[in-house]
């Protein structure tokens, strides 16, 4: 009877170690979901920018059961998204996420992957150095039900003039490109409006510019770039309404001032180009001009433009 006793205890004991050592192994895991969105572009001949996403690493990892996707950056603007992915990845602390473009193909198996359909349906495919893109952004999965990860273009930023016949755009450089698509957790972010009342007559567009407080040059952001582009260092931008409404979504937590440009129509009457930047005078008390942005918070700065001063 004591042989049996001890058998079972055995047993039992063996048991409870196999269970533990197979709990010890388990990959525990939630859900991300990633989600892209646009800034505009201040070109008035771009109708549509498309581009390929084939695959999405995070950490070098892919991402499972991704599925080639094209998507129309230029329609997802003003707090619009698209889902790339809900996919289940492991808990853990992650640095970078890396976007896999197609430019030979879109999802549909046609060419090009990435281009720029203008206002005559003229494609002008987009290319750079590298199919890939890598984001640094330090972002943790733990035990929340998601993170909810948004990748935002800047395609102001992320395409540039080109002068080749019957193909007028390309993608900035590596090195530009990624300065020009921010990741960031949405559930963190806050929204900036307000109303732009502009007392001085004039028939241009007006662009509203975000900066981090302390990092706009006036002078500096007029040669960012070898290639010109204004306003290259800001965090990102909107376009001011016919009523002076405007509205910025998906900022970080922390302190932002806000920068108003006019662009008037160059001499061909096809192009916007830039023509100089606006004195603010607030409606309430901003301490140096700062705005503070908080999570799931819309923060309204309403304000007059007054003068107009060249840079």
């Amino acid at each position: 009877m004591k042989f049996m006793n001890i058998v079972v205890l055995g047993f039992i004991i063996t048991l409870i170690s196999l269970i533990s050592c197979k709990k010890d192994n388990i990959q525990y895991s939630k859900f991300a979901r990633i989600e892209i969105t646009d800034a505009p572009i201040d070109d008035t001949n771009v109708k549509a920018v498309y581009v390929t996403i084939s695959a999405i690493k995070l950490d070098g990892i892919a991402v499972d059961n991704f599925n080639s996707i094209t998507v129309d950056l230029k329609s997802l603007q003003n707090g619009k998204t698209k889902l790339l992915t809900d996919t289940e990845i492991d808990l853990g602390n992650y640095k970078t996420m890396t976007l896999v473009l197609d430019y030979e193909k879109d999802d549909k198996g046609e060419y090009p992957g990435a281009y720029v359909l203008d206002e005559f349906a003229n494609k002008h495919p987009l290319v750079t150095d590298n199919h890939e893109i890598t984001l640094a952004y330090n972002y943790s999965v733990a035990n929340a039900n998601h993170i909810n990860l948004l990748i935002d273009f800047d395609l102001r930023k992320a395409i540039v003039r080109a002068e080749k016949q019957n193909d007028n755009y390309d993608f900035a450089n590596q090195g530009q490109l990624v300065s020009a698509i921010r990741l960031i957790d949405k559930d963190r972010t806050g929204t900036l409006q307000g109303n732009a009342r502009n007392l001085i007559d004039n028939s241009g567009k007006t662009v509203v510019y975000v900066y981090k407080a302390g990092s706009y040059d006036p002078l500096a952001e007029q040669n960012v770039y070898s290639n010109k582009i204004e306003f290259g260092n800001a965090v990102t931008s909107a376009m001011v309404d016919g009523n002076g409404d405007y509205k910025i979504n998906f900022l970080e937590e922390g302190d932002y001032i806000i920068e108003f440009a006019l662009y008037d129509k160059d001499k061909s009457g096809k192009r916007y180009e830039f023509h100089g930047t606006y004195q603010q005078r607030h409606l309430s008390t901003l301490p140096n001009g700062v705005i503070k942005i908080t999570p799931n918070n819309v923060t309204n700065v309403d304000l007059f433009l007054t003068g107009l001063q060249l840079i």
